[in-house]
């Protein structure tokens, strides 16, 4: 028969010239049919580039049965896909076990049926095309993911000169003194928010190793209040556009001077998540208020953060979830989404609860 490349290829195996001709006679309008007489040139036929779309295997046949032409197919890593109808006129219940223990994924009884035989062949098909573009699919999301880690590496390297300036600028500008106690402490500002740009920019290859459950976590103590006083000088341009105050508590007071609030996870991964919940807070809470971040200690650590403006409805049921976002322009949606991420690496918990009234609370928890 003619090759037509845009068909589908069947291998049609049978000892008996009768039964080949009448499966080929039913498939050929819609498939390129190749034949075999025995079991060794149905082999010759199915490992030859290319390779058939599908077997239709006769199981008793003189010398190599079936069974043994399926168990070498099934051996080779380019027939191991191919999927191998059996017929014959069998049908105890062992030999069809046997069919499929040996790699068979359907089973046909003569006397032959043509309407059968074709129902099955093109559901086969059907399905190993479908299992051929899931795996295609696959590779190009693998590929992707290996893409989108090669242009992460190559950012945070470009970043990282730039960042590095930034860094010792401020020092070099105020070693050389003449300088009014406001431009020092704009200085200051300034490196400080370099090196948390630094640590935002190590923390999206983290969340990318979160999501794929690669991450490993190191835990160390950390002083929640150091990381709170820092976020909170860093937010001050935002607070002051804003005109949005930040109280910071513990158990319900002000934190005495020097007192430490020491909890047990990674600084770096406590930063952005603080970071991204307080100016998530700052900036959806109504002018002229005050944000509230509070401390408390018993048989868990708890942090709450609380501000009165209300999550929009339309959000509050995927308000985690990532690339959600409401009125605001530049918003990505991954603030949230990390702070999940992140609190649930530490063996944390995150909870949201909003209204008019009440405005909106983050509750995190986390074990001692």
């Amino acid at each position: 028969m003619t090759q037509n490349s845009n068909k589908p290829c069947v291998l049609v195996v049978d000892d008996a010239p009768e039964n080949i001709d009448v499966l080929a006679g039913a498939l050929s309008r819609d498939y390129h049919v190749k034949v075999a007489l025995n079991g060794q040139e149905a082999l010759d036929i199915a490992f030859a580039k290319p390779n058939p779309d599908i077997m239709l295997l006769d199981i008793m046949m003189p010398g190599m049965d079936g069974y043994e032409v399926c168990r070498q197919l099934k051996e080779n890593d380019d027939t191991r896909e191919m999927p191998v109808i059996f017929v014959t006129a069998l049908d105890e219940m062992d030999d069809e076990t046997k069919g499929f223990e040996t790699g068979g994924v359907d089973y046909i009884t003569k006397p032959i049926r043509v309407p059968i035989v074709l129902s099955r062949v093109k559901a086969h098909i059907e399905l190993k095309m479908a299992r051929e573009s899931l795996k295609a699919q696959n590779r190009l999301l693998e590929e992707n993911l290996r893409l989108r880690d090669d242009v992460d590496s190559i950012i945070r390297h470009d970043i990282k000169t730039p960042i590095n300036v930034i860094l010792w600028g401020p020092d070099l500008v105020e070693s050389e003194g003449n300088l009014t106690p406001s431009q020092i402490d704009t200085l200051r500002i300034m490196k400080q928010a370099s090196y948390s740009m630094l640590k935002i920019m190590n923390s999206s290859i983290n969340l990318i190793k979160m999501e794929r459950g690669e991450y490993q976590l190191q835990t160390a103590p950390v002083n929640l209040l150091k990381s709170l006083y820092q976020i909170k000088n860093e937010m001050r341009g935002l607070m002051r556009t804003k005109h949005v105050g930040l109280d910071i508590k513990i158990e319900n007071r002000p934190p005495d001077p020097f007192e430490d609030f020491v909890v047990e996870g990674e600084e770096i991964l406590f930063y952005t998540v603080l970071t991204n919940l307080i100016k998530n807070a700052i900036e959806a809470s109504p002018d002229n208020e005050k944000v509230r971040v509070s401390l408390q200690e018993n048989d868990i650590f708890l942090l709450e953060i609380h501000n009165k403006g209300a999550v929009p409805e339309s959000i509050q049921d995927r308000f985690f979830d990532k690339y959600v976002t409401a009125k605001k322009i530049s918003g990505t949606g991954l603030g949230t989404y990390s702070a999940r991420m992140i609190t649930e690496t530490m063996n944390g918990s995150i909870h949201m609860e909003t209204s008019q009234e009440k405005g909106t609370m983050i509750t995190l928890k986390f074990p001692k």
